[in-house]
């Protein structure tokens, strides 16, 4: 309803500011994850720009990294949202489509 078009809308302007510069929020990351996890019944194009706008967010990570001297607090939490992604990726493209085969109801995102 209204509630997901605000997340979309929302989800868009977030998607075009991480294109141009990384948005610092420790919490977005993990938010972003809880709807994904929990909300499993929204419309795939609010589920692509959560995915989208996670990998931006790992991608920021990534290349804020010092290639001379990393930090190991840097590299973990690298880590835990590549493995967060990850998981919501796999749930999307492989759960999703496994059920798709054994003939259950579900929409699969990943025809995206």
């Amino acid at each position: 309803g209204d509630d997901e078009y605000s997340l979309l809308v929302n989800l868009k302007r977030l998607h075009e500011l991480q294109l141009s510069k990384p948005v610092k929020n420790d919490g977005l990351f993990e938010d972003m994850y809880r709807i994904l996890s929990h909300l499993k019944e929204m419309d795939n194009e609010v589920k692509s720009f959560l995915l989208i706008n996670m990998f931006l967010e790992v991608a920021w990570c990534l290349h804020a990294i010092d290639v001379e001297n990393p930090s190991e607090t840097s590299i973990e939490g690298l880590s835990s949202k590549q493995r967060s992604l990850f998981e919501q990726l796999y749930y999307f493209l492989v759960v999703l489509s496994n059920y798709q085969k054994e003939g259950r109801s579900t929409t699969v995102l990943s025809s995206r």
